[in-house]
């Protein structure tokens, strides 16, 4: 299945997250979600797990609800921005 194209895809890879442990690559690029976002900070290897760093200078900030979430400060990331403005 495209994900890309599913209605629900939250519901997808809610689904997949119970299979597998990757299933955060699931989420689309277009996606409005942490997982997305410019400001999130993978920290994972240092103990500190996935954090948001917005208003923080770069330093570690506070913990993400969840790769799914969406909050205010959403940007998207750099790399991602083509694909966001060329649909």
């Amino acid at each position: 299945m495209n994900l890309m194209t599913a209605k629900n895809w939250k519901e997808e890879v809610e689904n997949i997250a119970g299979t597998r442990s990757d299933w955060y690559r699931f989420i689309p690029r277009d996606a409005e979600t942490c997982m997305n976002c410019r400001f999130q900070s993978w920290n994972v290897a240092h103990g500190l797990g996935i954090r948001c760093i917005v208003d923080q200078g770069g330093r570690p900030g506070s913990q993400i609800k969840g790769l799914m979430e969406r909050c205010d400060s959403f940007e998207f990331k750099a790399s991602l921005k083509s694909i966001k403005t060329s649909k």
